[in-house]
């Protein structure tokens, strides 16, 4: 710690500062994730980070130490109204996050619930989230009294259309086991351009596996000049969901409004339908390419 004082101190007068790469743990990642520059890596050690305040608001790299070693459970709230989430980037680009779990996130309230949270409002590049589990996101109140919530797995969000986010990936990510109501597991939501989901596997949740939208009244941006392959999405079912109301209506994946979106090489099974191109909203149009080489199976049985 004391190496690391001194390295901070002659970065506060020093022109050019180094990035330097931060040890963290469950006891002092509070700490580290404050006093981290931009710029500097987080290297998270194997443990269960319950209900940590992982907030991202300046360019980081958090880096855990493997999926089944590195686990970030319960989430914290990023402000007074604010629903759950394990991980939060507010308005900030230049952030990867990698090699972790979310976990356990939950709530019994009508509210947004998040693993992976990526919020944008104004305009910013370069997020990357790869090789991260994400499972357990649920609504736990009583789904009689007609509210669901609305949980996401992993959200990016970019709702301005001149505050874009260039550059997202989202690779090698594995979510699963969710209740989400009204949400999904992976979407993107606005002005994002220039981005990829690729290599992701969704499984067992009650919304959409895979969603790109825009061209909304309270989002008029949308998702363009988009890579979505080489993903696996299986067991979507909104049966049981009350927000449908026992209707079966969930795609595997699905763009909505979206512009010049190239979907292709996606291996969908055992979900209500396989890939969905539409323009729900009249402010939206959809120029989709579907370019799909791997099979959609809608009711074969399948393998894992």
């Amino acid at each position: 710690m004391k190496a690391k004082l001194i390295s901070l101190m002659l970065c506060s007068v020093a022109p050019v500062c180094q990035a330097a790469t931060w040890q963290a743990n469950p006891n002092n990642v509070d700490m580290v994730l404050v006093s981290a520059r931009a710029g500097d890596t987080i290297q998270l050690a194997a443990g269960i980070y319950t209900g940590k305040y992982f907030l991202i608001n300046k360019p980081l790299k958090l880096n855990g130490a493997g999926k089944a070693k590195t686990i970030i459970k319960s989430g914290f709230r990023a402000w007074a109204g604010a629903g759950p989430t394990g991980i939060m980037v507010n308005n900030t680009g230049g952030v990867t996050i990698s090699n972790l779990a979310v976990s356990d996130v939950s709530t019994a309230a009508d509210e947004p619930y998040f693993g992976i949270y990526v919020s944008v409002s104004s305009s910013l590049s370069n997020i990357v989230i790869d090789n991260v589990d994400v499972g357990n996101i649920k609504w736990t109140g009583n789904w009689t009294n007609g509210k669901t919530g609305n949980g996401i797995g992993v959200k990016v969000w970019a709702g301005s259309a001149t505050n874009r986010l260039d550059k997202l990936t989202i690779k090698n990510a594995v979510v699963h086991d969710s209740k989400l109501g009204s949400g999904e597991a992976i979407s993107l939501g606005g002005a994002i351009t220039n981005f990829s989901v690729d290599h992701n596997t969704v499984r067992d949740v009650d919304n959409i596996g895979i969603d790109a939208a825009g061209g909304y009244s309270w989002f008029a941006g949308r998702p363009e000049n988009g890579l979505i392959f080489y993903n696996t999405v299986a067991r979507v079912n909104t049966q049981n969901n009350p927000a449908y109301g026992g209707s079966k209506s969930a795609a595997g994946i699905y763009v909505d409004g979206g512009k010049s979106i190239n979907v292709k090489w996606n291996l969908v099974k055992a979900c209500n339908f396989g890939i969905s191109i539409s323009a729900e909203n009249k402010n939206g149009t959809n120029s989709t390419l579907l370019n799909q080489h791997r099979p959609i199976m809608l009711k074969k049985p399948i393998d894992f």
